[in-house]
């Protein structure tokens, strides 16, 4: 009579450690340090970063173009002399008014 009295009571303790256990697991999940609110974050700062690596990449190409040009075309040379660096023809003066 008693292995059958404990049989019915084990079995109670095993499953509500197997619950606890289970409860421990799912609070995990979603507060742990690497939970749902953490994947959800990482994801995010990934679209960002998606969005930033499409933006420097058009900037590299526009920036090869420009390269290419300045390499080939006197014309873009010295517009970029002038623009960038402030250069000016030995018989130019430069004007500079202010921003209003």
């Amino acid at each position: 009579m008693k292995q059958q009295r404990k049989l019915p009571e084990m079995q109670t303790i095993i499953s509500s450690v197997l619950y606890l256990a289970s409860l421990l697991i799912l609070a995990s999940i979603f507060t742990g340090q690497h939970g749902i609110k953490e994947l959800r974050s990482l994801e995010s700062e990934s679209g960002a970063l998606r969005s930033t690596e499409q933006q420097l990449k058009k900037e590299l190409v526009s920036l090869r173009e420009k390269s290419s040009a300045i390499k080939t075309d006197d014309y873009a040379l010295e517009k970029a002399a002038r623009e960038e660096l402030g250069l000016s023809a030995d018989n130019e003066i430069i004007y500079v008014f202010p921003k209003e």
